[in-house]
């Protein structure tokens, strides 16, 4: 069985610092970066969107994966793999726990929550899952399936089996929850480069950068400061600067969509 990883762009993810002191939390936007080899995947990083905002790009090994906004029409064949007792109980991308007997699925750019219909080329059976987690990102696989929908396709001992894939649903009716995004939110992105409980830490890190600024970042109720570069309409123009901060010593530094007021 082989299995998956990668970073991705996380929006509430970062080192805040305070004198020599950190804070850490996650619950947001997907950060970019590269990961290990998916064969040694040792979790599953939060790639939740907060306050239903759209998904934006992510990279893996180098390569950038645009997740789309609607699924409707998606269909393809290809390689199809599972996971299964290493990662039961943890976290998905998606932010929800992993149950290897449920019908989920990781598929590395359908809106989490798409249904999608998965037969087994090689017996014709067939199972539904829903998408919950992004992979797999080996070879020429298309969709990693949990344990229990392997084992609905009589696929568990091969380990992956040629399949055909087909979406159900639109990316937008899967996610009742989600609502439409603006057109000018998800063309905005920018750089965080930290969080920090000082101002005055904050305002002078801004200012070092050139391009920086100071933006409240409201953590229930300690006061915190997130320092972000100027806005860009692309993500990869904001990837080439966050490629730069990193280059500069800014290891921690990640794209995010850029906060609404």
């Amino acid at each position: 069985m082989n299995l998956f990883t990668f970073l991705v762009l996380t929006f509430l993810t970062s080192s805040i610092i305070g004198g020599c002191s950190t804070y850490s939390t996650s619950n947001g936007f997907q950060s970019s970066g590269s990961a290990p080899p998916v064969q040694n995947r040792t979790s599953s990083p939060s790639v939740t969107r907060a306050n239903n905002e759209p998904a934006i790009p992510y990279r893996v090994d180098g390569k950038t994966y645009y997740p789309v906004a609607n699924a409707s029409g998606y269909s393809r064949k290809g390689i199809a793999s599972w996971y299964g007792p290493k990662f039961h109980g943890k976290k998905t991308s998606s932010g929800e726990i992993y149950n290897m007997h449920s019908l989920t699925a990781a598929h590395k750019t359908l809106p989490f929550n798409t249904r999608v219909r998965v037969i087994n080329k090689l017996n014709n059976r067939s199972v539904i899952v829903r998408i919950n987690d992004r992979g797999p990102f080996v070879g020429r696989r298309i969709i990693d399936l949990s344990y229990g929908a392997g084992v609905k396709l009589g696929m568990v001992k091969n380990g992956t089996v040629p399949v055909s894939l087909r979406a159900l649903e639109p990316a937008s009716n899967s996610l009742k929850t989600q609502k439409p995004a603006q057109t000018s939110f998800q063309k905005t992105y920018t750089v965080q480069v930290g969080v920090f409980k000082n101002l005055e830490n904050a305002q002078l890190m801004a200012k070092r950068l050139g391009d920086g600024q100071v933006l409240n970042f409201d953590q229930s109720s300690l006061p915190l400061y997130r320092v972000v570069t100027t806005a860009y309409n692309t993500f990869d123009r904001a990837q080439r600067r966050m490629d730069t901060l990193r280059r500069l010593g800014h290891q921690g530094a990640f794209v995010i969509a850029m906060p609404t007021p």
